[in-house]
């Protein structure tokens, strides 16, 4: 969901002795933290044009360019980007991508035991949870879910070492108060 309206431009039903600009609006969060909508306008010269045309092709391309860089990212002063919350998955996948640099089959290995993880959180239903919605509860019944299917302990305890390097860069990020896997013993 767009966190703006797209501009628009405002041209006084025609009438070319009006004052005419671009609006938009942009969600903004005050400083109770509540999101609310603020009305932004630019005029940028738009007045000083004279004929109807001109203000009307003028105005046009002000509103293309205002939306162009909302699509960027851009926002007015006074107006900074909201941090929307990111998934556990997101945040998943968006560490593992730091992890870039590692040797490739280190690399597979954290994907593979990420993967998993994600597959078994999506068959659960637990594909829009945040990463503090993450529990220890939850971390048991993944394993055990994972000891059905009769895996050797090495293997089990390979996901629980590597998963546990993701929720530890998650606890240093302040994401999530303590690392639920930090709480699962080894296998034998």
């Amino acid at each position: 969901m767009k966190d703006y309206t797209e501009a628009k431009l405002y041209d006084c039903k025609g009438n070319i002795s009006g004052q005419w600009y671009a609006y938009f609006f942009v969600n903004c969060a005050d400083e109770n933290g509540q999101i609310k909508s603020k009305m932004f306008i630019r005029k940028q010269g738009i007045n000083r044009l004279k004929g109807k045309r001109e203000k009307t092709t003028y105005g046009n391309e002000l509103v293309r360019q205002i939306n162009n860089l909302l699509s960027e990212g851009w926002r007015p002063r006074g107006a900074a980007k909201i941090d929307k919350p990111v998934d556990l998955i997101t945040k998943l996948y968006e560490l593992l991508e730091l992890k870039k640099g590692l040797r490739t089959r280190t690399w597979q290995s954290y994907q593979y035991s990420i993967d998993v993880l994600v597959k078994w959180l999506k068959k659960n239903h637990y594909d829009y949870f945040m990463p503090s919605d993450f529990t220890v509860t939850i971390c048991h019944n993944f394993f055990d879910s994972l000891q059905k299917q009769k895996l050797a302990g090495k293997t089990l305890n390979g996901h629980k070492g590597q998963l546990s390097i993701f929720f530890n860069m998650m606890a240093d990020r302040d994401l999530i108060a303590k690392n639920p896997f930090s709480k699962i013993k080894p296998y034998p």
